[in-house]
């Protein structure tokens, strides 16, 4: 989604949900940031959460149904912030 087409705002809020899901982009944030901001909002029990709902609550001809047929459930559970606990991630 781009800032052109859809505005700053819902491009943002893009970019966004698609880190807190499946980890994209999460490189370009500096460590201690992460670590603040998973020490106030921790993501205990997300992934499951997240790919739980894509089981039952998309019908079919719906993006979340095309999602999971893409193997998104897999995505939100490999995210980098779950695969290991306590560690947002290495820096390069």
């Amino acid at each position: 989604m781009s800032a052109r087409d859809a505005g700053a705002e819902a491009a943002l809020l893009a970019r966004g949900a698609t880190l807190d899901v499946i980890g994209s982009d999460l490189h370009r944030l500096p460590r201690i940031v992460v670590g603040e901001v998973l020490a106030r909002h921790p993501r205990d029990g997300f992934a499951e959460e997240i790919a739980a709902t894509m089981q039952w609550l998309h019908g079919r001809r719906t993006r979340a149904h095309l999602l999971r047929r893409f193997g998104f459930q897999g995505m939100a559970k490999r995210h980098p912030l779950d695969t290991s606990p306590g560690t947002p991630r290495k820096e390069k």
